[in-house]
């Protein structure tokens, strides 16, 4: 098991476009690893 945080927005969503964030995690699985210095109350 693996616990992604999930904002409350994709950008898909965020700019009225697709977003394959779905598709992606389950493509790129074990590679799918992003790490960034903003938090939710940025």
């Amino acid at each position: 098991m693996e616990i992604i945080e999930l904002w409350p927005f994709s950008q898909g969503e965020l700019t009225g476009g697709a977003d394959g964030f779905i598709d992606a995690a389950f493509a790129h699985s074990p590679d799918l690893n992003h790490v960034s210095e903003l938090r939710n109350r940025d």
